[in-house]
């Protein structure tokens, strides 16, 4: 990338945007802590659970949904197996984009 197609550290970076997706403002805005952006991803994860939970979890609905959220946010899982960041072509401010796959085996 021509680096004379946009503003280094400016965080204005639109001249090059649109033309090559350029992420300079971006990487160097999230560097100063000026902003972030959502990442998307799945992550394989395990959990430990009663037979109580277990039952719970299997049973699908909102039971579930909210024991597995409270898992979580307590801290109560592990990453376990694949996990990804989908490549996604995106132009929403808020987002990163991805250009391929990123595989993690935990």
């Amino acid at each position: 990338m021509d680096q004379d197609n946009c503003v280094l550290g400016s965080c204005d970076c639109t001249a090059c945007a649109p033309k090559d997706g350029c992420v300079h403002s971006d990487a160097i805005c999230l560097n100063r802590g000026l902003h972030a952006k959502e990442l998307w991803g799945r992550f394989g994860l395990m959990l430990e659970l009663t037979g109580t939970e277990y039952a719970t979890v299997i049973s699908g609905g909102e039971a579930a949904h909210a024991l597995i959220r409270e898992k979580i946010e307590l801290g109560e899982f592990a990453l376990d197996g694949e996990s990804y960041f989908p490549a996604t072509e995106t132009s929403q401010p808020c987002k990163w984009p991805v250009k391929e796959d990123i595989l993690l085996e935990f």
